[in-house]
């Protein structure tokens, strides 16, 4: 069998969303062109899944993209793109992969909380039940069920019967749910999930995923989603001082939590764009998010529902290019932020002829029957098949999740792009537009027969290099991404040193926790035009509800 290279998969991969989504107006030779790949030949994430050639494709997708607004905006010929494969497979762990006065989760995180001025998810781990409730566990008829507390696990542990229970070990804890778990069938826990409004999933297959009907609706969907929802004159890119950031000027609301959502915003961040995310205090998000996905952003605490704090909130969104909505299919809705209230925001505020881009970030897209429930990474996991394919080509006898957040980055970058596309249309053809980036719609990409899976000649090699461990399903979270990354800093030590920063990372002297911060530096490099954030990360609710 011919060996072929995380570049080479990256470049076919390439080929295919070019070809599957005419949507991005990319032209395929141009665009072959324009970006080089370059890293390592072997993965760097173990299992079969091309999780790092199809987030590198995509990184190209999405600086052929921002070349092409800059080409646009500036009148500038095509650049370079340049993408390391590495760095790709890096920024599926991104949101660990950070330093803060010397500290990182790779050690004790304790130091880390005491630089925030809150926690913001005390009850996701508040008991032993509470940590493990998010697992797949085997059902009475043999089958595996992904279940999932949210930030709040308590609520799934009571519809469980669990309430009243108690553990005080992880292992006491995993055995009293997959006891009660083991009484169900998985259809059973599937109808119970959703009479309850709770997250979860069957873990299927991707043959059985795509049997469902929501699966079928999914399928039918662009990856990359993009629609006119109203019409209008062309919106001209705002001036430039310089002429080379590319979003510079381009202002956005992030009403979104955890990592994908965020995402979004942090990588329009990265090209100059001025990103606000919205807190509000009463909610939940993952207090460690905020030494990454704050970077490049104002982050401002409103409540919609106090009835000052919306008129605040309201002066901001009205002033917005880019809506990003994370949150459960339809909150936003029955708060009067959906797309078409928005968009008369934006003209109220803005005049007549002014359009928005409205982004919608959710777990199963916006058709089929599953298109207002709630779900996370893992449940989308679950249902595409991804987790079945991973736990199977890891050896494992069972589904079990990857071992990097792959499917919140990779949506995240899917969304960022296809609002690229909407921003580039509205300043061409014109029109408000709605943008949808599904977490189950991106793992069905990856399980696409046209990507394929690594061969096991190059799995083999990849873990004779990286020398993974056992990553069995009962692994704590933070032990399997300490694992991970150790192993990428054995292997490749010059990449992700932060005391000797290079392409690979960056490094802030001052921030909003008033100490230095490195990060993870952006993987897209487009000559011509820098890259980076113009903000160092802060904490949730850090600033005055303002753009300036």
């Amino acid at each position: 069998m011919t060996f072929t290279s995380v570049s080479d998969d990256a470049r076919d991969i390439l080929k295919l969303l070019i070809d599957e989504n005419p949507q991005l107006k990319l032209d395929e030779a141009t665009v072959n062109a324009q970006v080089e790949f370059s890293g390592s030949s072997l993965p760097n994430l173990p299992g079969s899944i091309k999780s790092g050639a199809v987030t590198a494709a995509a990184f190209a997708v999405w600086g052929a993209l921002a070349d092409q607004i800059g080409q646009l905006r500036y009148k500038t010929a095509a650049n370079k793109i340049r993408i390391d494969t590495d760095h790709a497979g890096y920024f599926l762990a991104m949101v660990f992969l950070f330093r803060a006065n010397g500290h990182s989760l790779l050690k004790d995180p304790r130091p880390l909380l005491g630089l925030v001025p809150r926690l913001w998810d005390e009850r996701a781990t508040s008991s032993p039940l509470a940590a493990t409730v998010t697992n797949a566990f085997a059902t009475k008829d043999g089958r595996y069920y992904q279940l999932h507390g949210g930030l709040n696990p308590d609520l799934v542990l009571q519809t469980l019967g669990l309430g009243g229970s108690s553990a005080t070990t992880l292992t006491e804890a995993r055995e009293l749910i997959a006891a009660r778990i083991k009484e169900s069938t998985a259809e059973e826990l599937e109808a119970l999930m959703i009479d309850h409004k709770h997250s979860g999933n069957i873990c299927y297959s991707p043959e059985e995923w795509l049997a469902t009907d929501m699966g079928q609706a999914l399928a039918n969907c662009p990856l990359y989603y993009n629609k006119q929802f109203a019409p209008g004159p062309p919106i001209a890119f705002p001036p430039s001082t310089n002429n080379t950031r590319i979003l510079e000027g381009i202002k956005v609301i992030e009403f979104a939590r955890i990592i994908a959502g965020p995402t979004i915003g942090y990588l329009l961040a990265s090209l100059g764009a001025q990103v606000i995310k919205i807190n509000a205090s009463h909610l939940n998000d993952l207090t460690e998010l905020q030494f990454t996905l704050t970077t490049g952003k104002r982050t401002v605490g409103l409540n919609a529902k106090d009835p000052q704090e919306r008129l605040e909130l309201e002066k901001l969104v009205g002033q917005a290019d880019v809506f990003i909505n994370g949150y459960r299919p339809g909150a936003l809705e029955r708060l009067g932020f959906g797309k078409e209230d928005v968009q008369v925001l934006v003209k109220r505020y803005q005049g007549p002829d002014a359009s928005v881009v409205y982004a919608d970030e959710s777990c199963y897209g916006i058709e089929g029957p599953y298109q207002e429930r709630s779900g996370w990474e893992q449940t989308s996991d679950a249902a595409s098949g991804v987790s079945y394919i991973f736990g199977h080509s890891i050896d494992l006898p069972r589904p079990r999740i990857p071992v990097v957040p792959v499917t919140d980055h990779l949506t995240g970058l899917v969304g960022a792009t296809s609002i690229l596309c909407a921003l580039r249309d509205r300043a061409v053809s014109g029109g408000a537009y709605h943008v949808v980036a599904s977490l189950t719609r991106s793992n069905m990409f990856q399980l696409s027969p046209k990507v394929g899976y690594l061969s096991q000649d190059v799995m083999d090699k990849a873990q004779a290099l990286y020398q993974w461990p056992r990553y069995e399903a009962t692994m704590d979270i933070a032990e399997t991404i300490r694992s991970i990354i150790l192993q990428w800093q054995r292997v490749h030590p010059h990449h992700l040193d932060f005391d000797h920063p290079d392409s690979f990372t960056t490094h802030f002297d001052h921030s909003g926790f008033g100490v230095p911060v490195d990060l993870l530096a952006p993987v897209v490099k487009i000559d011509g035009y820098p890259s980076g954030w113009r903000s160092p990360p802060r904490p949730f609710a850090f600033d005055a509800p303002s753009f300036d």
